[in-house]
């Protein structure tokens, strides 16, 4: 071998050291790289994974539906999109919702109107000044309201809390919107109690633009207890065991049982309650209601005929007792005057039968004495002036 060839050699050798140093170097730095994208690829899946479960949900939020106040299970992770249906399906069965105020010295039975003020509906827009009974909330100038919209109005407290005033208070019309406090008229004629109600009680009112719906999810959480407290005792049990396998009291309930049934493929058994239409039965109610106080008002107008018939007739009964009274005494009068006429009348008539008798005895007399004498018989004696003196004396 050429000393030339063992120089090309050797610098061969030596060049190639530092190209397995830098080879070295990349591989080492490629080996690096691939690992950070590996580490970054797990945390993109992981961020993308959680995004889509923030988002979407967990798979059992996916499979199963959420109904608010219902208590979820630990696997089922809520996103937004069902958060987002949920508040759609409120939306839909209350339409809009307000928080507000009734404005109580507007409230006039003799014009049928009065006024409610609006509040913003975040708790947070806090400003001094606002009213005492805003529920710390600000008036709401930008309400959305339009002329002429119905409005249903419940008395119920802003923070939410239940109370057992809590009451709906009827359905109303926005009539002459022109300013910020809400002019309202009834939609159906009120009584004078519920227009005294209208200026008692808490003045917090949350409005709605639609009846809110009966849903079966709508005690969804609630104890016995809790629902026995917000129903009336008479349906309770209607919403204690709706949705529910029937119990023995249920199927032992002349009234219950109707509502049980039973699914056709598996065998199974649901006491299903009726769902309620409140728009109908409140507004059958008001009706009812205003039917009945005009009964009212026509029985209270007959009664008063009648009491003062009553008292006309007790008038005239006095009178008629009093007159009564005074004909007895009359009568009495005139029975005594009767009894001393008929004593003497009872004289005269003995006297005239007196009179008679001896009349017919003197005309007997006057006859036998005046009739001609019988052939070859005497003549008859003519009695003497004394005897005839004696005759007109008796």
């Amino acid at each position: 071998m050429s000393i030339l060839t063992k120089i090309m050699l050797g610098l061969v050798l030596i060049a190639t050291f530092p190209t397995i140093y830098f080879a070295a170097g990349v591989l080492n730095l490629q080996g690096a790289w691939r690992t950070k994208v590996t580490e970054f690829e797990a945390a993109r899946d992981k961020e993308q994974k959680l995004g889509a479960k923030l988002e979407y949900g967990s798979d059992e939020a996916q499979r199963l539906p959420y109904v608010p106040g219902k208590p979820l299970k630990p696997e089922q992770v809520l996103g937004v999109a069902q958060l987002e249906t949920a508040r759609n399906n409120l939306m839909l069965s209350t339409g809009r919702v307000w928080y507000a105020t009734r404005v109580t010295e507007s409230v006039n039975p003799e014009t049928n109107s009065l006024k409610m003020m609006v509040y913003d509906t975040d708790v947070d827009n806090v400003q001094f000044g606002v009213a005492a009974d805003s529920g710390g909330r600000k008036e709401q100038a930008d309400h959305g309201f339009t002329d002429k919209t119905i409005l249903y109005i419940f008395q119920m407290a802003h923070n939410g809390t239940r109370a057992p005033e809590d009451r709906y208070v009827g359905e109303f019309v926005i009539s002459g919107l022109i300013e910020t406090n809400i002019p309202l008229k009834p939609a159906r004629p009120l009584t004078p109690a519920q227009w005294d109600a209208l200026r008692q009680g808490s003045s917090q009112w949350v409005v709605y633009d639609k009846m809110p719906l009966d849903s079966r999810d709508l005690f969804v959480g609630y104890t016995d207890e809790e629902i026995q407290q917000r129903v009336p005792a008479a349906v309770a049990a209607e919403y204690i065991n709706d949705n529910q396998k029937p119990t023995e009291a249920v199927l032992n309930d002349e009234h219950l049982k109707q509502y049980v049934e039973e699914d056709k493929a598996s065998k199974t058994k649901r006491f299903l309650r009726p769902l309620r239409d409140y728009d109908q039965i409140f507004r059958t109610g008001a009706v009812s209601l205003a039917d009945m106080v005009d009964k009212l008002q026509i029985l209270k107008k007959e009664k008063e005929y009648a009491d003062r018939g009553k008292e006309n007739a007790e008038k005239i009964l006095t009178a008629l007792d009093a007159r009564k009274v005074k004909l007895e005494a009359e009568k009495a009068v005139v029975e005594a005057e009767l009894a001393v006429i008929k004593e003497h009348s009872e004289k005269l008539t003995a006297a005239v039968e007196q009179m008679k008798q001896e009349l017919s005895r003197l005309l007997a007399d006057h006859k036998r004495r005046n009739e001609p004498p019988a052939a070859g018989g005497k003549t008859a004696a003519v009695p003497s002036p004394a005897a005839g003196a004696s005759l007109r004396s008796n």
